[in-house]
């Protein structure tokens, strides 16, 4: 990373408090996670609705996403270290955020896998680029406990995600 980069990072986040710029980027981490696990929650209706067996269900809930999300995490990253993590990261939520609705609109396998792909990708965005934008922004002495913070977003979106599908099996057919 260039001192270029680290200026024009720590410019814009400027005025802005840290607290903001850490709950933004928790939030993110939960709804990287709640998107994930609604998946494997949700496995059982989904795979019925598309009449798949469970090695179909597998693929689309772990090779579609993981492959291209790991492939896709290491450029992203050195991009995040060239460019500007907050525009980075926002593209990732963008896309990520629309991908994830055109999955219920997927009509078969083939549709939600190529989907899912998409969303990895997206979902990329929201690790490498969180982690260096926080350490950008909080001095060496809060870095811990910012990253910490960062870090715990997944279990909370964990639970946020079987909180609804919960709610949503309670509520409907999905059993």
């Amino acid at each position: 990373m260039d001192l270029s980069t680290a200026r024009r990072d720590r410019a814009s986040v400027s005025g802005t408090p840290h607290l903001y710029v850490l709950i933004l980027m928790a939030s993110t981490t939960v709804l990287n996670v709640m998107d994930r696990q609604l998946m494997a929650v949700l496995i059982d209706p989904i795979k019925r609705d598309l009449g798949v067996s469970d090695a179909a269900m597998g693929l689309l809930t772990g090779t579609s996403f993981v492959i291209l999300h790991v492939g896709a995490s290491i450029p992203i990253a050195i991009w995040a270290d060239r460019g500007v993590r907050r525009s980075i990261i926002a593209l990732g939520l963008g896309l990520w955020s629309g991908l994830t609705m055109l999955t219920g609109f997927a009509r078969g396998f083939t549709e939600m896998f190529v989907i899912r792909v998409g969303v990895g990708i997206g979902e990329a965005s929201g690790g490498g680029p969180a982690q260096s934008l926080l350490t950008d922004t909080f001095p060496p002495e809060r870095r811990a406990t910012a990253l910490a913070v960062l870090v715990m977003g997944g279990p909370l979106g964990s639970m946020v995600a079987f909180a609804g599908a919960f709610i949503a099996f309670r509520r409907s057919d999905l059993r």
